[in-house]
């Protein structure tokens, strides 16, 4: 059974093997030691409640499961479960919204590319329907692949001085 270090500032649990020691030793464990060590030089001191360990039970688990795999422990049948559970509380959204972002960032990338690189607000095909990611009835709503791209900064900070947004 393992431990699960969870970090809410990098978003990432990582599986630690269990501490064969006395408990009241497992502070100074140095597999714990390094991992941490490498997230406090990485992040600097946080806030306590940035990261937790949390230990997965030996215990044998009782659920319907047990018919199909037979014997297991609660980490054994419900792994899968357990760490999407953390993930979507201890670490933000569900990853499949991450992976969804990405790739818009990748694809807007690939479109800012393609016009060589425009500079500023000059973008040929800048919220122009073919970039339409949500249907053009969420109106108040849309999303545009451009709002990816870093042609947008350009245009959002234009916007913000025509509206003296930055004035003292």
């Amino acid at each position: 059974m393992p431990r699960l270090l969870v970090c809410r500032e990098c978003k990432t649990i990582e599986t630690l093997p269990l501490f064969d020691g006395p408990k009241e030793l497992e502070a100074q464990d140095p597999v714990l030691g390094q991992v941490v060590a490498r997230h406090v030089q990485k992040h600097g001191d946080v806030k306590m409640d940035s990261a937790a360990l949390l230990v997965a039970s030996e215990d044998a688990c009782s659920c319907p499961k047990e018919k199909l795999l037979g014997f297991h422990t609660f980490w054994e049948g419900h792994r899968d479960d357990v760490l999407k559970g953390l993930q979507e509380r201890w670490t933000g959204f569900h990853p499949e919204f991450y992976a969804t972002h990405d790739t818009y960032k990748e694809d807007a990338l690939r479109c800012y590319s393609r016009h060589n690189r425009p500079k500023g607000a000059d973008c040929i095909d800048y919220h122009d329907d073919s970039k339409r990611v949500t249907p053009s009835t969420w109106k108040g709503r849309e999303v545009w692949l451009c709002e990816f791209c870093p042609v947008n900064s350009a245009v959002e900070t234009a916007k913000n001085l025509k509206a003296h947004a930055y004035d003292d």
